[in-house]
Parts: C-alpha cells; structure tokens; sequence
C-alpha cells in the first residue's frame, strides 16, 4: 500500500508540473516553444509509464480493496488525457502562420492538399 501511496503522490505532482508547463507556453518565444513542448510530450509519457504501474499495482491487491484505487486510476487516465488535449492545442498555435486561409493547417495537410489537386487530371 505504501508504494501505492508513493506513485499516487509522485504522479500527481507530475500531471501538476505538466499543467504548470502547459500554461506557460503561451509566454514562451517560438524558439523556447518547440522545447517546452517536446519537454511537456516527455512528462506526458513518464506520468503515463507511472499511471501504468499504478495500474499494475491495483490489480495486484485483494479483490475488495481495488475498488478504492480504481477511481483514483481513472481520474489519472483522465488527466493524461487532458494534458494530451492541452498540449496538442498548443502544438496547433505554434503551426499558425498568419494566414486566416491556412491557419490551423500543418504543412503535410498542405502537401497533402497539394497533391490530390495536381493529381487531378484535365478532361
């Protein structure tokens, strides 16, 4: 139970740090961004190895006492997702270019884009 208590703890702390990281991005220079998003993407995949432990770890106790630790599991797997959610926005404002036309669009979109109109043939 102790080592419960510990990676309950430790991954709170983590999922509080990325959500403190996150924010801050939109005070970042777009030099500085690039790093702190891939520095969020690492945290994300830490608190998701730790969430898994937890989950290994719950599944290793009694019967009746899962129940207790299961909620906690799915509030963590929430908030992975969330912080999936928030970075993946913020991965969005950073491929803005100014254009309201193409704004929002990633450069392989574009390509993509691209190809299937010159892969149109005139009649």
């Amino acid at each position: 139970m102790s080592e419960l208590n510990h990676l309950e703890k430790e991954i709170e702390r983590l999922i509080e740090e990325c959500n403190r990281e996150l924010k801050g991005l939109t005070k970042k220079d777009p030099s500085q961004r690039l790093k702190q998003i891939n520095k969020c993407q690492n945290k994300i995949a830490e608190i998701k190895t730790r969430v898994e432990d937890y989950g290994l770890e719950v599944l290793q106790l009694d019967k009746g006492e899962q129940p207790k630790y299961k909620s906690t599991l799915d509030n963590f797997k929430k908030s992975i997702k969330n912080l999936r959610n928030d970075l993946d926005a913020k991965k969005a404002e950073t491929n803005r270019d100014g254009n309201p036309l193409t704004e929002g669009l990633l450069n392989k979109d574009l390509d993509q884009m691209n190809g299937k109109l010159f892969s149109i043939e005139i009649i």
